[in-house]
């Protein structure tokens, strides 16, 4: 793939490739960031709340083969930022956020700075309760998932409640993969992301 023209920038990647998390080859990693317009995302966590006069377990997820889409209509406005809109959106009580930051490098992989992050509001018999999903193993509950063939990504799951200390995450699912290509003039198939 050819470089972006952006002053001070790395010119693979809209911004320098500092050192931290890397997942993917260079080119995989490039592909990631320039070339997937829209992500299916499949998630859910099971938690055992063990309350000591009432447990229950309760599922959360959005909702299968939920996409997430690039707000941006045309492949040129990915050079200023790289976001993502999921729809459905809210039928569930939450949001999805999933977005490219700064680049990184470790070692031979490198990363456009994958982000996601769910926020899901769900009842249960003690009243609401959020449950926060991102990337990075700063929450009490980390797992590893692979990402489109990455080497494995941490994600946090912290929930947010006052009975928070009686949830306990029994499972947890998670994939991410592209669903839909940008076309670059008809470069691209936009269904399977091959060179035409």
């Amino acid at each position: 793939m050819g470089k972006v023209l952006h002053a001070s920038k790395s010119g693979y990647f809209i911004s320098c490739i500092q050192n931290g998390a890397g997942y993917w080859t260079l080119e995989k990693a490039m592909e990631v960031y320039w070339r997937v317009k829209t992500w299916e995302l499949n998630m859910s966590a099971t938690y055992l709340i063990d309350l000591p006069e009432n447990p229950e377990t309760i599922t959360i997820s959005p909702g299968a083969n939920v996409l997430l889409t690039s707000v941006y209509g045309q492949e040129e406005e990915l050079v200023c930022n790289n976001e993502f809109n999921a729809t459905p959106s809210g039928s569930y009580g939450g949001l999805n956020i999933f977005f490219f930051g700064d680049a990184a490098k470790s070692g031979s992989l490198y990363s456009p700075a994958f982000n996601f992050f769910a926020t899901f509001t769900k009842n249960f018999s003690e009243g609401d309760f959020i449950l926060d999903v991102q990337t990075g193993n700063n929450g009490p509950d980390v797992r590893s998932y692979s990402v489109y063939g990455s080497t494995p990504i941490e994600f946090s799951y912290t929930i947010f409640d006052l009975y928070k200390e009686f949830f306990v995450l029994q499972d947890a699912t998670f994939s991410l993969e592209p669903k839909e290509w940008w076309s670059y003039g008809g470069t691209y198939n936009t269904s399977t992301g091959a060179r035409l």
